[in-house]
């Protein structure tokens, strides 16, 4: 069966600030029951059910046909929001001729969304594009919580005017002005606070502005929650054009901190993109007849995959030497000058990771200056930068090398045609809207005060293999008989449950956020039990955890305070060890602030990542932030591979010891005891950033572990270190590699068994410089 939610649903999305709007509903005899187990039972996530789905292949895309029923729950008159806005309502005509800016705009700002007024989270809007062909003369501009999307069938097309004008700053008060057709990033706050924003089936067409005029398609400076897929970009060949930009007012950081974007075409111009920003996942991109791919102006680690350059000067760019590191695999170019242009570098700035990449009638594969340092393809791993090849932190063995390495042990059960697995996120455009049934349909209100536990599970049983469950834009609460339970982190439960242990089917989750009402220690947000019958088919896309930070959770309003009182998750995501899913751009994030208030947090979440899973596991993506003993941990797992790990730490610790806050249960949960710890040694207890404990066939591409603060303040350890190791590896992990590691204010990159069996440093930021502190291009001391 599939299960999506498009993201006209978030679970608990809420509105603006308590304080600026009517009183609220009542949730506080709700507050012991809400998120409790089996919102997804295992009965629904079956395999076997009384009728099936079958593909229609309609002419209309779903979505013009089903009821738009969303809301906006905690906003004064939310009931009557407009959550859906179809831009032919407001006068767009998509004809090709019409200038049809200012109705584009119109749709966007209905409602008065580029106030702002008392918040961000409780003003949605999903704006829709019939197909055709929308003239474009000056900027469109989006704000937070603004969705873009397009006929999935037949992609409408934005296209600028032949005498387009726009005067956009190319940062926050400069004078430097620039012509951008579409700009993605809310300008009205910072870069790195730019959440929950996206474009999706859109073609941006600058093909009929001058090829000698400076033009941008689309600025791209987002963080977190974000997503952008399923666009086109047409430029004219040998111009001044970019296809994406990512400016913004961020300072240190360019633009924002994003997690991924993917699948993609980008045709023509001088940038195909013009990357800037804390770190990136691209993947399923192809960039034909672009001076350059990908020019990079900082980046302090960015993993491709899956990508193709054809007919292009140059893939990737990096030879300014401000960027960490890049993996590039399972990839190809034809017709490409240099595939990259590196920076020359002894350390681990600039390093590079090339795996499994057809070079075809191009140029060097990686450049540094007038040095060719890799030509051909690659059929292994080829590394330039710091590589450790056992666990003795030893510079005899552990040094800077440029050389194949051995070949990495892939499991065929990652594979599919020889590559890693990837997967376009599912919009359903084969399905026709009388395949699609509203939870609506079934009595559930999503008015963020009914209990609609019984509607969800009725809707999702009588659906189950028949039709695709949707959620049209809500807060649906959700409960279960035995209240009591998930304020118990003893006997925590799951609010999502995949399937039961051993099932087999198919189960995807789309454009859902999934959060608590209050503090309920006893919470598991998301746990999977499920294998797909074939790899990929237990999935999630655009799901996104969030804990406090808005307006719809009474953790929003109570966690100010002393973690201690704040035990608000007990567990964010748990794969079991009968779980296979694709995981593509989720952000779990246990709130620092309030989107709403901007008021600080210091929300006590006990865990962030659990991964067990043995048969397959594909990590696409993905972010874990706040959480308190780990944001990922990965124990006795089997045939796991992540594309992308970023991980920020909780900003209130250290506050005392990690046990102070919450007591690691290692027996059942599988917790990181601290014993490494000096009794008094804060900046070692805390929150570690990745643990790897025993397993097999264990594989990362790019990874970064970023402390910023120690309890709200200045970093006070050794140089300005905040925390004293990032990653941990215990209990021998076997055919495990890791490229692309990275931390930022910590003392120690990896810290485990050493080669004398006894525990020790591993890998130290000293001997590893680069990036935002260190960043070691592999490690392979299993």
């Amino acid at each position: 069966m599939n299960l999506t939610f498009p993201y006209n649903f978030q679970a608990h999305r809420p509105t603006i600030p308590f304080a600026h709007k009517a009183a609220p509903p009542d949730l506080n005899n709700l507050t012991k029951s809400v998120v409790p187990a089996h919102l997804l039972s295992p009965e629904v996530l079956s395999p076997e059910a009384a009728c099936s789905i079958t593909p229609t292949n309609p002419s209309t895309f779903w979505l013009e046909g089903v009821p738009h029923e969303g809301t906006s729950p905690f906003l004064s008159g939310g009931s009557t929001w407009k959550v859906f806005r179809n831009v032919k309502d407001y006068g767009a005509k998509g004809d090709g001729v019409t200038d049809d800016t200012a109705a584009i705009q119109a749709a966007i700002n209905d409602g008065g969304r580029q106030n702002h007024n008392g918040g961000t989270t409780g003003f949605p809007a999903l704006v829709y594009f019939p197909s055709g062909t929308y003239m474009i003369s000056t900027t469109v501009q989006m704000w937070l919580m603004t969705q873009i999307v397009g006929n999935a069938i037949s992609r409408p097309v934005l296209k600028a005017t032949s005498g387009f004008h726009s005067s956009f700053p190319i940062a926050s008060g400069s004078n430097t002005k620039i012509n951008l057709m579409l700009n993605g990033w809310d300008l009205t706050d910072g870069s790195t606070v730019n959440f929950y924003i996206g474009v999706r089936n859109i073609v941006l067409d600058t093909t009929g502005f001058p090829a000698s005029g400076q033009m941008t398609a689309l600025n791209w400076g987002v963080s977190q929650g974000t997503s952008l897929y399923n666009v086109q970009i047409n430029m004219p060949n040998s111009s001044q054009h970019y296809g994406i930009e990512m400016l913004s007012n961020a300072g240190c950081c360019g633009g924002g901190s994003g997690t991924m974007i993917g699948d993609l075409t980008i045709n023509g111009g001088l940038f195909g993109i013009h990357l800037a920003g804390q770190q990136y996942l691209f993947k399923s991109i192809t960039f034909n007849g672009c001076n350059t791919a990908i020019g990079v102006d900082g980046q302090f680690f960015a993993t491709f995959v899956d990508m193709t350059f054809e007919n292009c000067g140059a893939g990737i760019d990096v030879s300014n030497c401000q960027t960490g590191d890049i993996s590039l695999v399972d990839s190809s170019a034809s017709f490409v000058g240099t595939v990259v242009k590196a920076c020359a570098s002894s350390t681990g700035q600039g390093s590079v990771i090339v795996e499994n990449f057809s070079n075809v009638n191009s140029g060097p594969t990686v450049q540094a200056g007038s040095s060719t340092l890799l030509a051909g393809s690659v059929s292994g791993t080829w590394v330039t930068g710091n590589v450790f090849v056992d666990n003795s932190n030893n510079a005899a063995t552990d040094h800077h090398q440029t050389e194949n390495l051995p070949s990495t042990s892939k499991p065929a059960s990652l594979l599919v045609n020889g590559k890693y697995l990837t997967k376009v996120p599912p919009q359903y455009q084969q399905y026709s809207s009388s395949q699609f049934a509203s939870v609506k349909d079934a009595g559930a209100k999503g008015d963020g005060k009914t209990d609609d536990t019984a509607a969800i599970n009725a809707a999702l049983i009588a659906n189950a293999g028949c039709k695709i469950t949707y959620f049209p834009h809500g807060v649906y609460i959700v409960t279960n008989t035995a209240n009591a339970n998930f304020g118990d982190l003893n006997n925590p439960l799951p609010m999502i449950q995949v399937g039961n242990p051993g099932d087999v089917g198919v189960a995807e989750l789309s454009d859902l956020i999934l959060t608590t009402a209050d503090i309920l220690p006893g919470t598991i947000l998301l746990q999977i039990n499920m294998a797909g019958t074939n790899p990929g088919d237990v999935s999630t896309s655009n799901v996104h955890i969030r804990i406090g930070g808005a307006a719809d959770t009474n953790v929003d309003r109570v966690c100010n305070t002393t973690p201690q009182q704040c035990k608000a998750a007990f567990l964010l995501v748990h794969i079991a060890p009968t779980g296979s899913p694709y995981i593509e751009n989720l952000w779990a994030w246990t709130a620092d602030h309030s989107l709403d208030s901007g008021v600080s947090s210091n929300i006590a979440t006990g865990r962030g990542v659990l991964i067990e899973g043995t048969k397959a596991t594909w990590m696409m993506g993905t972010a874990s932030e706040h959480n308190t003993l780990y944001a990922y941990n990965v124990v006795n797992a089997q045939n796991v591979v992540f594309f992308f790990q970023q991980v920020e730490t909780p900003y209130w610790q250290p506050q005392g010891t990690v046990a102070s806050v919450w007591t690691p249960n290692t027996a059942t949960w599988f917790d990181p005891n601290f014993a490494n710890c000096a009794s008094g040694d804060t900046q070692c207890q805390m929150s570690w950033g990745v643990r790897i404990s025993g397993g097999s066939h264990i594989i990362s591409y790019g990874s970064g572990v970023w402390v910023f603060f120690d309890n709200h303040g200045n970093c006070n350890g050794p140089s300005g270190a905040c925390q004293e190791s990032a990653y941990e590896i215990v209990s021998g992990p076997t055919n495990t590699y890791l490229y692309g590691l990275n931390s930022k204010s910590t003392t120690n990159l990896i810290y485990g068994q050493t080669s004398s069996g006894a525990n020790g440093v591993l890998a130290a930021t000293v001997n590893n410089p680069g990036g935002w502190g260190a960043d070691l291009a592999a490690y392979l001391g299993f």
